[in-house]
């Protein structure tokens, strides 16, 4: 099957090609796509729909523009392989795990150090699911009752009935917010500009703690070499907080 031309996320790809089947509700898939701005060759795509949909792609990612593709605003483009294997379609009940390898990942044309990201995601019990993130420059892990969309609100509720001058008041997330999480970084001074360029430093840093919403409970060990906000720089930070309804 060739396509010449197909809108997704208000961009228009370009020369798509695919060869499979579908059988007792499978499909198996070879695409191939010859964009300026997303190239794949030979991209393998498995999709089941027999209970929960499953996704399987392995395969290359020759090329991708996230600014053109509108998946950014920042011009950043990768090379990497994937190797996904994925259950279900809404982010919070979404389980298993996607692998890139052998990145290459540049900023306006520079190339960053990152190399390889693991994701993995999985159900410990009915309610209570473990999220992990691991590569070369940065591990995290969070562990219980969440929902990813609600976590900054999370914890700006709870610090705001602290610090309500310096912390915006939001609106209490609707879903139980119970969680453990921890964030060991190495090299990742040059990845802040992506979300904030008056942040620098945070490399070698510790971060770790719990937060439960109902308790109004949030709790946060950090150890931070060096943190740079703006003009003011703070060095050997040792950061100890137990919050709970009434005093942080």
């Amino acid at each position: 099957l060739n396509i010449s031309k197909f809108n997704f996320n208000n961009y228009n790809y370009n020369s798509l090609d695919i060869a499979g089947n579908l059988n007792n509700q499978k499909l198996n898939s070879i695409i191939n796509i010859d964009d300026s701005n997303f190239r794949s060759k030979n991209l393998n795509l498995q999709l089941s729909f027999q209970n929960d949909i499953n996704t399987k792609v392995e395969g290359k990612l020759e090329h991708v523009n996230f600014k053109a593709l509108n998946f950014a605003d920042k011009n950043l483009s990768l090379t990497s392989r994937i190797d996904a294997e994925i259950n279900g379609t809404d982010i919070d009940k979404m389980f298993g795990q996607i692998s890139l390898n052998d990145i290459k990942l540049t900023n306006n044309g520079e190339l960053l150090s990152l190399k390889y990201i693991h994701l993995n995601s999985s159900q410990t019990s009915e309610n209570s699911k473990v999220f992990s993130l691991k590569s070369n420059e940065v591990d995290a892990k969070i562990d219980g009752k969440y929902n990813f969309i609600e976590i900054p609100n999370s914890f700006r509720f709870i610090l705001n009935k602290y610090y309500p001058a310096y912390i915006t008041s939001s609106s209490k997330p609707e879903q139980e917010q119970s969680f453990k999480y921890e964030i060991k970084t190495k090299n990742v001074e040059d990845y802040l500009s992506l979300f904030d360029n008056k942040i620098k430093g945070l490399n070698n840093s510790l971060i770790k703690g719990e937060l439960n919403l109902e308790e109004k409970k949030i709790i946060l060990d950090a150890k931070i070499p060096e943190l740079i906000y703006e003009d003011k720089t703070f060095t050997k930070i040792d950061l100890k907080c137990n919050g709970d309804k009434d005093s942080l």
